[in-house]
């Protein structure tokens, strides 16, 4: 961070920001856990295209600042605009982050309520056929509202049915808000998941083919039978984007 002497404040010192400031310098997550990084951009360079790259993918990738951790190790995000910048400056920013051994999940099976209906998450039907959509419905202990949830030795999770032995995915691995959540027996980029913790304590569930934009798991309403799809994540009161996991084995 450059600091200058602002004359007009009485001598005291006036933060002037680099052109591109990470808001971390440093980060720690676990396995299949992810974290949104942001930047702050100097006054004049307010607007330019910002760029993220990590120097070590097999163990933490970045898609729009989103970090996802998926081996032990360290790794460098690097935000980086391209811009002129003054000799004395940087046209980047980087932070280190610290991808633990453990998954921020422990594997086992699980109720998963969506926050803001208080339902669970259902297959359809039920039915053990490709294609049956998730969707919401109360919690009465039915094994269709069982979820297995393994993390992959490619630091993704796989969140399987309990009644179908099928995987919840993504519709085509679409990475536009709106796509239908279905289950399908093989692993596809759309069937396979991290997990951020957000300010209000819950999770948000991310498919891996969200690309450059922050896609997440949302219930549209609150009713039983209502479907599942995936929508921008926002970070605000409603919670239908937003999930609880409660481990039963």
């Amino acid at each position: 961070m450059v600091y200058a002497e602002d004359a007009d404040a009485g001598g005291d010192r006036a933060q002037v920001l680099d052109p591109v400031n990470i808001t971390q310098s440093s980060i720690t997550v676990n396995r299949g856990q992810s974290y949104q990084l942001s930047v702050v951009l100097g006054p004049d360079y307010t607007g330019a295209e910002v760029s993220w790259f990590s120097s070590n993918t097999s163990v933490a990738t970045v898609r729009d600042g989103l970090v996802t951790g998926l081996t032990s190790g360290t790794a460098t995000i690097t935000a980086s605009i391209n811009e002129l910048v003054p000799d004395d400056q940087n046209n980047f920013d980087t932070c280190t982050v610290t991808v633990g051994s453990s998954g921020i999940i422990s594997n086992g099976t699980y109720f998963i309520e969506n926050v803001n209906a208080g339902k669970y998450i259902d297959v359809e039907g039920p039915s053990t056929a490709n294609g049956a959509k998730m969707q919401l419905w109360e919690l009465t202990g039915a094994t269709q509202r069982k979820w297995t949830v393994t993390l992959g030795t490619d630091g993704y999770y796989r969140i399987q049915s309990y009644y179908s032995n099928k995987y919840m995915r993504v519709t085509g691995n679409s990475s536009s808000p709106g796509a239908t959540i279905t289950q399908y027996s093989t692993i596809v980029e759309g069937s396979k998941w991290s997990f951020m913790i957000t300010s209000a304590g819950n999770y948000a569930i991310i498919p891996a083919c969200s690309a450059t934009t922050l896609i997440v798991l949302n219930a549209p309403g609150t009713a039983n039978g209502y479907d599942l799809n995936t929508a921008v994540y926002t970070k605000n009161t409603d919670y239908k984007d937003e999930w609880k996991l409660y481990q039963i084995s």
